[in-house]
Parts: structure tokens; C-alpha cells; sequence
């Protein structure tokens, strides 16, 4: 599942970002490739590949319908064997990889469970989701205070938010956090054999669960996703699958990956935890900046489907499109002082979401929750700090987060 590419100097820049392995400090290697231009024409293995570091080109990529996702014709070209496993065949068919009027269709079914009113509605729910779990982590640190900030607090707030939206009960989910985590691999650009069966065994597992779900709403369906996707879709359990799957591995992994990168930007920049600390209305500004400074996504793939131009270079049908939006992030042409992280920082709209019709459905459920999550934590435990440095995920090119980080709660 790897694109091989010739080495080249800003070849082996890519090369060192798109590997299995995790990456603690992606952004000096983008900004290496940032040098050669906003847009790097490169030659790889199987079809051409551009690399975009640029805020305004990748912005315009993102509207731009040229700019495809990379769907089920795309992966049949670079390894077929995706369609042997169930679950690898409902990710890579499921919305997040289709376009046109099938995307439309498919993303309208649940779109309505997304609406800024009934986000909204959520914000006294997460509160009270999220108290329990300080609670938790509060009784399971050490005699020194010690404890997993990813594993007590980032893993179980989000899976907990995600499956009450879902409609499963809370009791499950402890046991499903792992697997939205590793199952959420599968759309990443560089795996292992080890990495790649992993996430299709997580998938396997969850899909047992998502089925059982499914049949429970089949018999008494209620007014939640779930229940709109099994009306929407019917008998087709594998249209059903891919949904499903994509809303447990996008709607568990960006928001706690945001957890543990927004709480470490914190609590590297202690000026900035206390602005927070003493004025809690900034929460949503800080998550934006989280968002901004070091996004749980990463590079969104694209493929072309047509000539286009982007920042002065022609790009030909079939040529690989890498958005670096993260890179894009920093573009010190449109963001002053980019390297700052400053919760108080208001322009301009960050692209950590992403953009055009591939924009990511639970973007309001994703900042809510850190808007609530940020200024909570910090004024529970004002003396919380790093107790080593974080273990970064792995692969970790797409997308970004901790596997593990020590911290002292006192």
C-alpha cells in the first residue's frame, strides 16, 4: 500500500513523510518541500504525483471537482487484493472516497444529524460525558499524579461522544476505542503488512458490532444515524458497512487525536494554557488554532480526472495530488508568524477540516468538543503537565496524533 517514488531532493523529502513509521516533527520536512514551490511536480513510480504546500492552491484543489478522491477505481489500479476483505471493500466504497451525485445522495442521508442547531444541542451532553471520564483518569493516576492522558482521557472522551451520536451504548465503548483507532489506518498512504492486516482485523471486529447495531434498528429504529442509514440503504449491508465503518473510524480518530495534539500544544506554551485557564470563552478560538498549528489530518489525496492548472503547473489526468494542508496551515504568505501558536490568532480559516464537498461532515461535533474538552481539563487540573515526551502514531502521514502521553494530573 505504499507509492514508491524516485529520490530525488524533494522526492526524498516525500519519501521520508510517506513511510510507516511515526513522524514526531512533520513540519520542518514541509517546509523543506514548501521551498521548491506551492505546488512540486514529482515523478513516482506508478503515475505522476504533485505535492501541494500552498494555503490558496490547496484551498482552490479543495472546491475544484478535478481534484477526485482516490475511490474504488483508483485502489483496483494500485492493488486489487483490497476487494478479498470485507472491510477494506466498505471503506474504500464508502462516502469519504466517492463523488459526483453518488457522494451527494450518500452524504445527504446523515447530513441532517449534522446541522449546526442540532450540534448545538449537544454541548450540555458532552459536558456531562465528559466530567465521568476526568473522574476516571483523576482515580487511576499514580501516587505522583502519573498517568496515559491518550488512554484515559483522548481514547474514551471520544469514542464515548461518537457512540452517543451513533446511538451504542456507553458501556461500549471502551471496547470499540481501539479498534475505530486502528481501523481508521486503512485510508492511510504507507503501511506494513503488519500495519495494513491490523486495521482490517480492528474493521472485522467493529463490523461484528456495527451489524449487530444495525439489526437492532432494523426492528426498532430511532432518530439517530444509524437508524437513517439501515431506512436509507436496506438490505444492502455492504453500502451499510462502508457508511458506518467510515462514521466510527473519521468520527472516533479526528476528534481524539485532537485531544492529545491541542492539550500538548497547551501545555508546551504555558502562557497560552493560562489564558485559557482564566478565560474558558476562548475555547473555541483555541481549538481553532489546535486546528491550525497541528491538525489530526494531515495530507488529503486527491487524483486528477481532468487537465487543470494549480499554481501555475498543468496537471495531467491520473496524477496523484497530495494536499499538505497542514503545510498549508503555515503558509507564512496568509498566516503572520505561523511558527506561533496564539489562541487568540483569528484569521485565517484554517483547512484542518478540510473544504468542497469532501468537507468533513462532523467538523462542528469535532471543534465542539474542544471547545468543552480544552478549558475543562486545564481548570480540573492546573498543575497538569508533561510527564515525557508523547509516542506518536504510526503510520502517521495522513494522519496525525499520540499513541501515548505521560502526563502529571498534580
Amino acid at each position: 500500500m505504499t507509492t514508491a517514488l524516485a529520490l530525488a531532493a524533494p522526492e526524498l523529502l516525500l519519501a521520508r513523510l510517506c513511510r510507516p513509521r511515526p513522524v514526531a516533527d512533520p513540519y520542518p520536512l514541509y517546509e523543506q518541500l514548501r521551498a521548491a514551490g506551492p505546488v512540486v511536480a514529482l515523478d513516482g513510480e506508478d503515475s505522476p504525483v504533485a505535492v501541494v504546500t500552498g494555503y490558496a492552491e490547496c484551498a482552490k484543489a479543495l472546491r475544484d471537482n478535478r481534484f477526485a478522491a482516490l475511490g474504488p477505481d483508483y485502489h483496483d489500479t494500485r492493488d486489487p487484493a483490497w476487494r478479498a476483505h470485507p472491510y477494506s471493500r466498505a471503506a474504500f466504497g464508502s462516502l469519504l472516497l466517492r463523488d459526483g451525485a453518488l457522494h451527494a445522495a450518500r452524504r445527504g442521508v446523515v447530513s441532517r444529524f449534522f446541522t449546526p442547531r442540532r450540534v448545538a444541542g449537544l454541548r450540555d451532553g458532552l459536558v456531562e460525558m465528559l466530567e465521568p471520564v476526568l473522574d476516571r483518569m483523576a482515580a487511576r493516576a499514580d501516587a505522583d499524579g502519573a498517568v496515559d492522558l491518550h488512554a484515559e482521557l483522548a481514547m474514551p472522551f471520544a469514542a464515548r461522544v461518537l457512540c452517543r451520536l451513533l446511538g451504542v451504548p456507553d458501556e461500549e465503548a471502551d471496547a470499540l476505542a481501539p479498534l475505530m483507532r486502528d481501523m481508521s489506518a486503512v485510508y492511510e498512504f504507507a503501511l506494513t503488512e503488519t500495519q495494513w492486516r491490523r486495521a482490517l482485523d480492528a474493521g472485522a471486529a467493529a463490523g461484528e458490532r456495527l451489524r449487530r447495531l444495525a439489526a437492532q434498528r432494523r426492528a426498532r429504529p430511532g432518530d439517530d444515524v444509524v437508524s437513517a442509514l439501515v431506512a436509507a440503504h436496506g438490505p444492502d449491508d455492504e453500502v451499510l458497512a462502508g457508511e458506518l465503518a467510515l462514521l466510527m473510524a473519521a468520527g472516533f480518530d479526528s476528534p481524539a487525536s485532537l485531544t492529545g495534539l491541542g492539550l500538548r500544544l497547551l501545555l508546551a506554551h504555558p502562557d497560552q494554557a493560562a489564558a485559557l485557564r482564566e478565560d474558558p470563552a476562548l475555547g473555541a478560538a483555541a481549538t481553532e488554532e489546535v486546528l491550525r498549528a497541528d491538525p489530526p489530518v494531515q495530507v488529503l489525496p486527491r487524483i486528477i480526472t481532468d487537465p487543470v492548472e494549480l499554481g501555475e503547473r498543468g496537471l495531467a489526468p491520473g496524477t496523484l495530488v497530495l494536499l499538505v494542508t497542514a503545510a498549508a496551515n503555515r503558509d507564512p504568505s496568509v498566516v503572520a508568524a505561523p511558527e506561533r501558536f496564539d489562541i487568540r490568532r483569528t484569521q485565517p480559516a484554517g483547512l484542518g477540516f478540510g473544504g468542497g464537498i469532501h468537507y468533513c461532515l462532523g467538523a462542528a461535533v469535532g471543534r465542539l468538543q474542544g471547545e468543552v474538552l480544552f478549558p475543562r481539563v486545564l481548570r480540573r487540573f492546573p498543575r497538569l503537565a508533561l510527564a515525557a515526551p508523547p509516542a506518536f502514531r504510526a503510520p502517521g502521514t495522513i494522519f496525525r496524533g499520540v499513541d501515548r502521553m505521560p502526563v502529571r494530573l498534580y
